[in-house]
């Protein structure tokens, strides 16, 4: 279940949520039964914060797909698909996506409501990424560190079949002084045969490295 919008802290968005990404470190307490209770309260805690900000987030789509058109309705809605989000809380928001679009009242936010969304987002971001709250983990993480680790799963991704990343890297709102270090090392990693899944460990940092690389 745990689908976190690793691309979060990276897609050009309040948080991030274009693209999301497939990690494999559900929370567990022991037991299949313990896991699944865990990511049932994990859902519960992320639906909550997306309340928060219904309206909010219709009305940030409804801008980027008017005015900055890199996503389409339709497409969005299909990237919707794989993320954390109750099925009926997902529609509410398409709803009113579509209602501010079909009534032609969309416009960027402002500036209380950016802070909102942001720090929705960043509350979703750190119980699906909790090394992202680790933030003396993220000071002590290098950048040629995050660069190679970031650079081998979204290689692996890559690899797995999530072409599409090659597209959407672009508005990647990433450190302009590491973006080009980041796609290099990619892309070499794309020249190896396979890109070996990240431990455990590696997917606790990678979440520290994704928040000590948004700009």
């Amino acid at each position: 279940m745990k689908r976190i919008f690793l691309a979060a802290a990276l897609m050009l968005v309040g948080a991030g949520w274009v693209f999301c990404g497939e990690k494999t470190g559900a929370p567990k307490a022991g037991g299949v039964v313990a896991a699944k209770s865990a990511q049932a309260v994990q859902l519960d805690q992320v639906d909550a914060a997306d309340k928060k900000i219904l309206d909010v987030e219709a009305m940030y789509w409804a801008w980027r797909v008017y005015q900055f058109k890199d996503v389409t309705y339709d497409g969005l809605e299909k990237l919707s698909k794989n993320w954390v989000m109750k099925p009926a809380t997902r529609k509410e928001l398409f709803d009113k996506i579509k209602a501010l679009l079909d009534g032609g009242k969309v416009r960027p936010l402002n500036a209380g409501e950016k802070a909102r969304f942001d720090a929705a987002k960043t509350e979703i971001r750190g119980i699906l990424a909790p090394g992202s709250r680790d933030k003396e983990l993220v000071k002590t993480l290098t950048d040629d560190y995050c660069v190679e680790l970031d650079a081998r799963y979204w290689a692996g991704r890559i690899q797995g079949g999530d072409k599409e990343i090659l597209q959407l890297r672009k508005n990647w709102a990433i450190r302009s002084d590491l973006k080009e270090k980041l796609f290099a090392s990619m892309d070499e990693n794309l020249k190896k045969e396979k890109n070996e899944p990240l431990t455990k460990g590696e997917e606790y940092k990678l979440d520290a490295c994704t928040e000590k690389f948004r700009r």
